[in-house]
């Protein structure tokens, strides 16, 4: 709203410039037709009515064992390969899609890169102080809450979302159980899935 015109087309910038090296680096699946439709169906059957009309939202595969997605600030949503085969249901593919589309609704990318840049996080958005780390927190709690109000008017069973946070707990588990400190891992950019569990 021009408060921060310069910053927000320095983030736009940058963000053209990751979504280009994205698409273009051969890591996305550009030969799976049948994948890559049935995930934009879903992302758009989650999508709020709002963003129903917006030509920039479409679904990438990305070939990366690893469990993550995430959306960028302008509407391409890329999900690792790993992630979809994690997900046994549909309804726990639609509570993944719907998490991360609640962040690009939110703007959480670009309100966390106005935070760095007007040194509100003074190492960075994912570093140990307390503002990022609150920062990042709440931002995920508010995709949660978010998306669960998404999935529920798509008519997907919300245990969808439970689901999808079992599967990062067990990594979590894993990482954990491969680690010398066998206490706890340390929240950073997201709450633990066990404490979104509950």
């Amino acid at each position: 709203k021009e408060k921060y015109e310069r910053i927000a087309y320095e983030f736009s910038d940058l963000q053209a410039l990751r979504i280009s090296e994205l698409i273009s680096d051969g890591n996305v699946y550009s030969d799976w037709e049948n994948l890559e439709s049935y995930v934009n169906k879903i992302l758009f059957k989650v999508l709020p009515p709002d963003l129903a009309q917006d030509s920039m939202i479409h679904a990438y595969i990305y070939k990366d064992g690893g469990l993550n997605a995430f959306m960028t600030s302008s509407g391409q949503f890329f999900i690792n390969i790993g992630m979809i085969s994690a997900c046994n249901d549909e309804a726990t593919l639609a509570s993944v899609i719907a998490h991360e589309v609640a962040h690009y609704y939110k703007k959480h990318s670009l309100k966390g890169y106005i935070q760095r840049e007007l040194g509100n996080f003074s190492d960075g958005l994912f570093d140990e102080n307390d503002a990022g780390k609150t920062f990042s927190v709440n931002n995920e709690l508010e995709a949660d809450s978010l998306s669960l109000l998404w999935l529920k008017n798509s008519n997907y069973n919300l245990s969808g979302s439970i689901k999808a946070e079992r599967i990062l707990q067990r990594n979590e588990s894993k990482i954990i159980s491969r680690s010398e400190d066998k206490w706890e891992l340390k929240e950073t950019t997201h709450p633990s899935s066990f404490k979104r569990v509950v």
